[in-house]
C-alpha cells in the first residue's frame, strides 16, 4: 500500500495547533465574561419590569379604594 504524502498546506504543526487552540480559549472567555455581563443587565431589567407591575398593581389598589372612599361620602351626604 502506497500512503498519500499531504501537502505543505495540510502540514500544521504543534505550534500553529497550540495557537489555534490558545485563541479559541480566549474567544470562550470572552465570549463567557460578555454572557455574564448580559446576563446581569436582563436580570436589572426583569427586577424593574417586576418592581414597575407591583407599582401599578398598588397603584390600582389606592384609586379602587379611593374610588370606594368617594362613593361612601356620596352616599352618606344623601
Amino acid at each position: 500500500m502506497t500512503e498519500s504524502i499531504p501537502n505543505k498546506e495540510q502540514i500544521m504543526d504543534s505550534n500553529e495547533l497550540a495557537g489555534i487552540q490558545k485563541n479559541n480559549l480566549d474567544r470562550e472567555s470572552e465570549i463567557k465574561k460578555e454572557t455574564e455581563k448580559l446576563n446581569k443587565v436582563v436580570n436589572v431589567i426583569l427586577k424593574s419590569r417586576q418592581i414597575e407591575k407591583a407599582s401599578i398593581k398598588s397603584e390600582k389598589k389606592v384609586i379602587k379604594s379611593g374610588s370606594k372612599g368617594l362613593k361612601e361620602n356620596k352616599s352618606d351626604k344623601k
